[in-house]
């Protein structure tokens, strides 16, 4: 009995200590492309995650650094490779077509359908952080569960409609197929 109390605050404390490595890659990438962006603008000012700020001060609006100086990082967490893939795009994503963007940067070989299959399920459980956050958010154009796509909240409008740009792809929608086989 003792054992297995023993063994689920074991488990606990690496769950924790997982989503704790997963927020710092986070950061760490958040400061590459900070340090990506001010060397772009011609500063020379850098962010360090030990000791803050050194070098000369420069002004520059933290609007201007956006996900497109983030860098995919193959080793990393599952959710930063979904936000990758949804700044690349830059438009709501279903979960398979998320997937097959990772498998194709990623240069994965083996069965196309299986593997978009396996990862977007991965996809799926391992945004739910991500979800419940805020960071990303559904819409769902038909009521079918399958035509789910994921985005930003900051492309869609005060009402929740898509803003112009970020539109699903509208051949990913289930609904409009007629085949059971579906990638």
């Amino acid at each position: 009995m003792q054992d297995d109390v023993l063994q689920n605050a074991l488990d606990y404390l690496l769950l924790v200590k997982s989503k704790l490595e997963a927020q710092k890659l986070t950061l760490d990438n958040q400061l590459n492309g900070i340090n990506h962006a001010i060397e772009a603008l011609g500063g020379d000012q850098k962010f360090q995650d030990n000791s803050g700020i050194v070098g000369k001060t420069i002004n520059i609006e933290l609007n201007q650094v956006n996900d497109d100086t983030l860098k995919y990082n193959k080793d990393g967490f599952l959710t930063d490779k979904f936000l990758y893939v949804l700044s690349r795009e830059k438009r709501f994503l279903h979960f398979r077509e998320a997937a097959e963007c990772i498998i194709e940067i990623e240069n994965i070989v083996g069965d196309k359908v299986a593997l978009v299959k396996d990862l977007a399920s991965k996809i799926s459980s391992a945004t739910t952080f991500l979800k419940k956050k805020g960071t990303i958010v559904k819409i769902r154009p038909t009521n079918k569960n399958q035509d789910t796509f994921w985005g930003r909240p900051e492309w869609l409008d005060e009402n929740g409609k898509i803003l112009e740009g970020y539109y699903y792809d509208k051949k990913r929608l289930y609904s409009n197929k007629t085949t059971t086989h579906r990638i």
